[in-house]
């Protein structure tokens, strides 16, 4: 098998057999082979077009990258807020509860949930906590109550399949 080539490569090569051609530059699509007598591109804007297909995936992304830097903003606000709130309030952040969206780090200060970009370097974050009186501990929630239970279900769904076997037949 011929392995693809880059963008760059598959530009080269277009050119090289099509020396008039319309290429993007940014996914390397051919466009048109000949030039035409009512095309008004110059040289240089031949030699650099990009597509229309790549020009709007372009705006998409920095679009959502606008987005999302402004969400981050907005929630780093927001932290910042409720840093300066609690530290008006004389409350130590190590001994909030995993409710208020902190949690203790190992140098004593507490970071905040909404901190969309901060990175996680003390291991991992809980979302929410369970009640008090729970015997679970977290992780995967369980489909069935006990072994009887999920035993029963796969009978239950096991004649299912037969009936509708023999109901086929």
């Amino acid at each position: 098998m011929i392995p693809a080539l880059s963008v760059s490569d598959t530009i080269t090569v277009l050119r090289g057999r099509y020396p008039d051609a319309l290429v993007c530059i940014a996914c390397g699509r051919l466009l048109a082979t000949r030039r035409r007598s009512s095309s008004t591109l110059t040289d240089a804007a031949r030699l650099e077009h990009t597509c229309a297909e790549c020009r709007q995936a372009r705006a998409e992304a920095e679009r959502v990258r606008a987005a999302r830097l402004e969400a981050a903003r907005l929630a780093s606000q927001a932290a910042a807020d409720a840093r300066r709130e609690r530290a008006r309030e004389g409350v130590d952040a190590c001994h909030q509860n995993s409710c208020s969206g902190t949690y203790p780090r190992s140098d004593g200060e507490a970071l905040t949930t909404p901190a969309v970009y901060a990175g996680i370097r003390d291991g991992f974050r809980l979302r929410r906590s369970l009640p008090s009186n729970s015997k679970r501990r977290g992780g995967r929630p369980r489909k069935h109550r006990d072994d009887r239970a999920r035993w029963t279900a796969a009978q239950r769904a096991r004649r299912a399949r037969q009936k509708t076997r023999a109901e086929a037949v």
